[in-house]
């Protein structure tokens, strides 16, 4: 009667046990299942005679230890058990131990961190990029629109439709900056080595408030920038190219414009360089010299500022500066400045930016480079 009674327990806690360790909590099956020649956990160690007790050592604490004392049982995306933080990328790992992320898409555990640890390989098409584009930069390639108003040339609500110099204006742009080619670390987020970037964009104005929203100019850049990262410095040459064009909209409603017409180009050779002086606050410089003139255009350009981009997921404040000086103008310009709150994300850490900008100097439309604005606005901008 009392062996009958033990075997009812014991296989109560034979199921106890089984059920536990298939809910992934082994130390409490350990220890509900107290039977010496059942080891649920590790298998019986060589030279250990049958039957004798295996000592299981407790599991050890740290965040990424889905058994440590106070865990949830759960792994940290991006690491998988048996695989530990510091494995370098590309070494082998045993097989059913493989990272939950595969490297060539980034360690975005490690994207805020030094990347000078990580090998240099070729990638295709990679993610990420090593110069980003200025935050305040209106001629720089992303998407983004901004209302902008400058009550000294009109208006708030400027219906007119005989002149391009309006009180509001609606500014867009419709671009992308993309990677190429890669030769260096797989990191998506401030990679290292060199790449081939592509960059195009579309850059309209339109009159918000005039019959059919007419077009009044449109600026279109394209370029190739070869890059090179390095620690906490970018650098930046190769080619880009700019043109402006009169709206069709503006012609058709004011023929005298044809002949104040405007064949604004500049084929420029870059040559960039940025700074991260913290991890938040990025300081750049950049001289272009055009060896394509049109339209009143001269050789030099120069371009400043600083971007502060909190480098974390999420949202956060951010705040831009940017000054842009050219030959033409004696090297006036104008500058902008940009505040507001921006959400970042993704393994390269892309930026959803919204805010305020205050714009003042010659205008950013260049078919009317020699017009003085000074406007003020909100825009929304996305940078990849």
């Amino acid at each position: 009667m009392l062996e009958s009674r033990q075997l009812r327990l014991r296989a109560a806690a034979v199921i106890a046990a089984v059920w536990l360790a298939l809910t992934a909590d082994r130390t409490v099956a350990q220890q509900v299942l107290r039977l010496p020649s059942v080891d649920l956990v590790a298998r019986q160690p060589e030279g250990i005679p049958p039957g004798a007790p295996v000592i299981t050592p407790p599991p050890s604490a740290g965040a990424n230890n889905p058994l440590a004392p106070g865990n949830s049982g759960m792994i940290s995306p991006g690491i998988s058990a048996g695989v530990d933080e510091a494995t370098p990328l590309g070494s082998p790992v045993p097989l059913g131990e493989q990272p939950c992320r595969p490297p060539s898409q980034g360690q975005i555990g490690r994207a805020f961190g030094p990347s000078s640890d990580l090998p240099w390989s070729w990638h295709l098409l990679p993610t990420g990029l090593m110069y980003r584009s200025y935050l305040a930069g209106v001629k720089e390639p992303r998407l983004g629109t901004a209302w902008m108003t400058d009550r000294s040339l009109g208006p708030r609500h400027d219906t007119r439709l005989d002149t391009p110099f309006v009180g509001t204006i609606w500014d867009s742009t419709l671009g992308a900056r993309v990677g190429l080619l890669r030769y260096g670390t797989p990191n998506a987020y401030r990679p290292e080595g060199f790449q081939i970037d592509l960059t195009g964009s579309a850059q309209p104005r339109l009159n918000p408030y005039g019959t059919s929203t007419p077009l009044l100019a449109c600026d279109y850049t394209i370029g190739l920038p070869i890059t090179y990262a390095r620690g906490k410095w970018q650098y930046k040459t190769g080619y880009n190219h700019l043109s402006s064009h009169m709206g069709d909209e503006l012609m058709i409603n004011n023929p005298a414009y044809i002949a104040l017409r405007n064949n604004y180009v500049r084929d420029s050779i870059m040559m960039g360089v940025g700074c991260y002086v913290t991890d938040n606050l990025r300081l750049f410089g950049e001289v272009d010299y055009a060896v394509g003139l049109g339209g009143g255009s001269q050789p030099i350009e120069l371009q400043w500022g600083a971007d502060y981009s909190p480098a974390r997921p999420g949202g956060a404040p951010f705040f831009a500066l940017y000054g842009n000086q050219r030959q033409e103008l004696d090297f006036g310009g104008f500058f902008v400045v940009q505040a507001g709150w921006q959400w970042r994300g993704g393994l390269a850490l892309s930026t959803l930016r919204i805010g305020l900008e205050y714009f003042n100097g010659k205008s950013n439309q260049w078919e009317f480079y020699n017009q003085f604005e000074q406007r003020f606005g909100w825009g929304i901008w996305y940078d990849f």
